[in-house]
């Protein structure tokens, strides 16, 4: 399992328009935001960087302005964390990889006086983006940004989906990786804070997975925050399945 997720994490940014090959390494730089969760790199395989190799790609981080972090599972990568130490990276986030396969996605009660439904039009996709980046710790991006990013994201077969209370505000969001070889990433599930602890994630997640599943994908991964966020993932049917490390260089 850790083996296709770490697969699809590769093939899924080497996708994508903001990718940029430095070494043995596949970076995402997002060029609206400097927010250190949308810029990172994931490693070849077993990669064992030499010194030149880290400057070579830290030198790219810093010539956008960017904090040079990774992104990589220890299992694909057993060399890396300790090379990564040696030279001032600090593990930052150790999380609990998850993943729902077909028949494990669970039903949790969506809140009374909510749906669930695809964000399909750019009030929506602004909507979801003034849900999703304050609960990450990053400004609400102009509208124009979000619409282009939504945008972006659905061009490649991704989807975006929206909590929306009966006088059509939205209280929560989550997005979808395109499909790749049966396997996609779930990510940015987000409820605004006055609408937390009511199972709005928990609800969003498995709505996405769902739908996902009947559409042919096998299996649906995602990457928790913290501890609470596994929980709420648990009660949709996710599973941890392996380890995940995120380092960063200050």
């Amino acid at each position: 399992m850790d083996f296709d997720i770490q697969n699809h994490a590769r093939a899924n940014l080497l996708g994508s328009e903001l990718h940029e090959r430095v070494g043995r390494f596949i970076c995402r730089f997002d060029p609206d935001s400097d927010n250190m969760y949308l810029n990172y790199a994931i490693p070849d395989d077993d990669t064992d960087p030499t010194p030149a190799e880290l400057d070579e790609l830290a030198a790219a981080f810093v010539a956008k302005d960017r904090k040079p972090r990774f992104e990589f599972l220890p299992s694909r990568s057993p060399k890396l964390a300790d090379v990564l130490s040696a030279a001032g990276y600090t593990l930052h986030h150790r999380g609990q990889l998850m993943a729902c396969g077909i028949g494990q996605v669970l039903d949790p009660p969506i809140p009374a006086g909510l749906s669930i439904v695809d964000a399909i039009d750019e009030d929506a996709f602004y909507a979801a983006a003034s849900v999703q980046h304050p609960a990450f710790d990053d400004e609400i991006p102009t509208r124009d940004v979000a619409v282009r990013t939504a945008t972006r994201l659905m061009s490649r077969g991704g989807r975006l989906a929206v909590a929306v209370t009966s006088d059509g505000l939205t209280v929560g969001a989550g997005q979808t990786s395109a499909p790749i070889d049966g396997i996609v990433e779930i990510g940015g599930i987000a409820t605004a804070p006055e609408y937390r602890r009511r199972g709005i994630a928990s609800a969003v997640t498995a709505y996405l997975t769902r739908t996902l599943h009947e559409s042919g994908v096998r299996t649906v991964w995602l990457d928790p925050a913290d501890a609470g966020a596994g929980r709420a993932y648990g009660k949709a049917g996710f599973q941890v399945v392996g380890e995940i490390f995120h380092m960063v260089r200050e």
